[in-house]
């Protein structure tokens, strides 16, 4: 058994009885933080694509803190800022393609996340994240040279978002050693970018999906946050669903969500503090424009 699933057993035992925080308690951080009506706006683009997805019998789950809020209390978290769902690779290629036929949508592919809009959302900046996991590769050694890898290319390629969201996790020296790390990979890209034309994106692309010997238990999430391409999961994860409702609606979520949720964030049923209640995101199109590729228009 590997040491992550060995933590996620551990974890969800610890807190077994821990009781998940009343919502009467954190809901005022929705209006203070002014996000009620992205919220709603929010709620549209993940029904759209929810219809979208089972028309064509499509698979997803929602995912990261959309799935966090559903399993906690049915709603999003009143702090979040924006919406996640993931697929596996075969599933997000069938989306892709259908996506074409829809002409009240857009979908558009920067690095590291596929973000989707409708023609009214994105005009207000409001879109849905949507995170793809691929087949691990059965070496351990080759899952870690990959994580890495992919780390180099969100700090090369990606925007400053990466970094500020990063280091204000971290301080002193930490937080110092990062920053060198950040700007240096920034650095390489821009060069590579100047005298190759962005060919090291398209190299990353193909490493992810290409034909090496993979594992028929684990996943990885090249196209994840900071934290998940550290991480792995297992596949097994994506094949069984159920619906999860989430603000009146129901949606296509994990079978068994906690594990992911545990493998993600630890004990998932804790709130950050009062102070800490605040939105992450800049709710914009986080990578740089010339990255930018858009699907539909």
């Amino acid at each position: 058994m590997k040491k992550f699933e060995e933590r996620i057993l551990r974890i969800k035992k610890e807190i077994e009885n821990e009781p998940i925080v009343p919502w009467e308690e954190i809901a005022e951080a929705e209006e203070r933080c002014g996000l009620k009506q992205t919220h709603e706006e929010l709620m549209e683009v993940l029904v759209a694509i929810d219809k979208i997805c089972r028309a064509h019998g499509i698979k997803y789950s929602i995912a990261y803190g959309t799935l966090l809020g559903a399993l906690r209390h049915g709603r999003f978290i009143p702090w979040d800022d924006d919406a996640d769902m993931m697929m596996t690779r075969d599933e997000f290629e069938k989306f892709k393609k259908v996506i074409h036929e829809e002409t009240e949508h857009k979908l558009f592919k920067v690095l590291f996340t596929d973000r989707f809009a409708t023609k009214e959302s994105f005009e207000k900046k409001v879109f849905v994240d949507i995170f793809v996991f691929d087949p691990a590769p059965e070496s351990e050694l080759k899952r870690k040279w990959m994580n890495l890898v992919s780390k180099f290319y969100r700090l090369a390629f990606f925007s400053d978002a990466t970094y500020t969201e990063r280091s204000k996790k971290l301080k002193g020296f930490r937080k110092g050693i990062f920053a060198v790390e950040f700007f240096v990979c920034r650095l390489i890209g821009r060069i590579e970018k100047a005298i190759l034309g962005s060919k090291m994106i398209r190299k990353h692309e193909k490493m992810i999906t290409g034909k090496y010997k993979k594992s028929g238990e684990y996943a990885l999430s090249h196209t994840g946050t900071w934290q998940d391409v550290s991480r792995t999961y297992r596949l097994d994860w994506f094949e069984e669903l159920t619906e999860m409702e989430l603000c009146g609606y129901s949606f296509m979520a994990l079978k068994h969500p906690e594990d992911f949720l545990i493998n993600r964030y630890g004990n998932y049923k804790t709130v950050p503090a009062p102070e800490d209640r605040v939105p992450l995101h800049d709710l914009g199109i986080e990578a740089r424009e010339d990255w930018q590729v858009v699907y539909d228009i």
